[in-house]
């Protein structure tokens, strides 16, 4: 197949947006498509660095510069700058295709519904995603997200009240022959916003080196429960709530945490641990290295994952393929990245009602040793079979299916007043 890949942020060696959409492009490329790329100029020292030095002959790269978006446009500066990038994306793409005719598109970056993209105007069997973008913070949590709560409350306002009507969104989804979604909340607006086939996707994977060997994992004390965060310290991470949670385990519950990772929130990182007396069972590293965080997911036996907003988070995955059980909060992208064996997801209620049940669901699991062992194991299985290689082989089925189907992309009478485009 001769696929066109829209990929705002592409960039090897790296995680989140940039590193999933390069190891998209890379495996399809890889599996033995033809792969194009459009992508911006940032990340083109690293990507020509990468295949200079291991050349994919069936991978191409098409450079654009980012468009200037002033200041003065946060927290919304990012976005703004994707939909004035996309429309350069789209001129190009038109050439390209006139040289190539592409049997399918797929945007997979910037992977926000309400940004969408253009690239379904080239009348070819477009995949949309893996895209998230519907779910928001949950209310309440105003002090949780210190340093981040107006923009955070902006953003929920744009969700909750303008998603329908953005044009970009609809027209995306409503000219997608496949859209692929992380989350529930995703799912929901797209299927308001008239999807003709939806789907449920986790969008990050993971290389088959990553996957811990069950006979090496092994707890160095069974009566310590070692306890791991990763992760940006960004208001939205929730940081606060996981301490608050760890505050309210019982005192005869012996357990230590780890955590790894800097960022905005970094600056009230240690008045938080010393105010809620976990200065001798808390320890924060900072930002370190890629390397030392898997290894850290390998030795620890529970990771918690406290994020009042995300899509879906690549060190879930991470962390069941080091073979650590998963705490997270029963929302977003966190609710179907982890099955329910592999760890316990916490109903989200009042942020007091959530540090409990976190706090609960970690004093079950220091009592419990057999209930962490078996989700330890059902996380390294889950993880196994969400490889890069097997992700994008079973993708690549999927489109095959639409790009013998060239018919369905012929837009309907009720969609050609949307797009404004026959």
């Amino acid at each position: 197949m001769k696929i066109l890949v829209s990929a705002y942020s592409c960039e090897p060696g790296r995680g989140s947006e940039p590193g999933k959409s390069w190891n998209w492009a890379y495996e399809l490329a890889r599996s033995g498509q033809e792969v194009w790329v459009l992508t911006s100029l940032n990340g083109k020292p690293a990507i020509e660095a990468f295949l200079a030095s291991q050349p994919t002959p069936r991978l191409h790269f098409v450079y654009l510069g980012r468009p200037f978006v002033p200041a003065f446009t946060e927290p919304f500066r990012v976005q703004l700058q994707n939909m004035r990038w996309q429309r350069q994306a789209l001129s190009i793409a038109r050439d390209l295709d006139k040289k190539v005719d592409f049997d399918l598109v797929q945007h997979i970056s910037f992977s926000s519904l309400q940004v969408g993209s253009q690239l379904w105007r080239l009348g070819k069997p477009f995949v949309f995603g893996p895209i998230g973008g519907g779910q928001t913070a949950p209310r309440g949590f105003r002090r949780h997200l210190r340093g981040g709560w107006i923009a955070e409350l902006l953003r929920s306002f744009v969700v909750r009240y303008f998603t329908g009507t953005l044009f970009a969104a609809r027209s995306t989804v409503a000219n997608s022959d496949l859209v692929l979604v992380v989350n529930e909340e995703t799912r929901d607006w797209v299927e308001r916003l008239g999807a003709r086939r939806v789907e449920h996707m986790v969008s990050y994977g993971i290389s088959g080196s990553l996957l811990a060997n069950p006979s090496e994992r092994c707890r160095h004390d069974v009566n310590c429960l070692k306890i791991l965060w990763v992760g940006r310290l960004l208001p939205r991470k929730g940081v606060l709530l996981a301490l608050e949670a760890l505050a309210r385990i019982d005192p005869s519950t012996n357990f230590h945490c780890t955590i790894l990772g800097d960022g905005e929130q970094g600056r009230y990182l240690p008045e938080w641990i010393k105010g809620l007396g976990l200065t001798d069972r808390v320890e924060w590293r900072g930002q370190v290295p890629w390397q030392e965080a898997i290894k850290a997911y390998r030795t620890h036996d529970v990771f918690v994952y406290s994020s009042l907003r995300d899509s879906e988070g690549l060190q879930l995955l991470e962390a069941m393929a080091g073979g650590a059980a998963v705490l997270t909060l029963d929302h977003h992208g966190s609710r179907l990245a982890v099955p329910d064996s592999a760890g316990i997801k916490v109903p989200v209620g009042s942020p007091e009602e959530t540090a409990a049940s976190l706090a609960g669901a970690l004093e079950r699991l220091a009592r419990e040793p057999e209930t962490l062992k078996a989700m330890s194991i059902s996380g390294m299985k889950w993880a196994a079979e969400n490889t890069w290689e097997k992700k994008v082989a079973r993708a690549i089925e999927r489109y095959k299916t639409l790009a013998r189907d060239r018919s369905i992309r012929t837009v309907s009478p009720g969609r050609r007043s949307l797009s404004g485009n026959a």
